[in-house]
């Protein structure tokens, strides 16, 4: 960087350092320290004179929790990318967007998303191609009265899709 100015440096570090704060707080392996694994003088005596707590029963082993496998913490998406934060939570509000199954023409998620990345508009198509293509599935007269849906038209939710 032979013509890199004192600010540009600073902004590097300060997103360095907002990337691994941010690498940090969504870490699923971490201890919170607000994790406390027993409170004392809960569950035995206390106090002066108090007999020695009694160690916790271990449970037979077809009860226990399986054992955590001693590995580092996953890979992140934005590990090898120096100028790019991804983020990989999941976000509920764009859930209701999401299909749950893929729609009955298509076979497979990549034809699926093969036929949305096609253009749609009359440069790229011809004009009775176009209509076709952005004709509305119900159509109603003018001045018509539509009646509002309830819920029991509704029916349930759907959760997001599971390719």
């Amino acid at each position: 960087k032979a013509f890199a100015t004192s600010v540009d440096l600073e902004a590097e570090e300060e997103f360095q350092k907002e990337k691994e704060r941010m690498a940090e707080r969504d870490d699923p392996t971490r201890q919170s320290a607000k994790e406390v694994k027993s409170v004392s003088g809960w569950g035995s005596w206390a106090g002066a004179g108090a007999p020695p707590p009694k160690k916790p029963r271990k449970l037979p082993p077809k009860l226990q929790a399986p054992m955590k496998k001693t590995e580092n913490a996953p890979k992140r998406q934005d590990d090898g990318m120096g100028t790019v934060i991804i983020n990989e939570k999941r976000l509920k509000k764009t859930s209701k967007f999401q299909l749950s199954e893929i729609p009955y023409p298509y076979k497979s998620r990549e034809e699926y998303e093969r036929a949305l990345a096609g253009n749609l508009g009359q440069e790229w198509n011809t004009v009775q191609g176009a209509k076709e293509v952005t004709r509305p599935s119900v159509l109603v007269r003018a001045g018509k009265i539509i009646q509002p849906i309830t819920k029991k038209a509704k029916g349930p939710k759907r959760g997001p899709a599971k390719f």
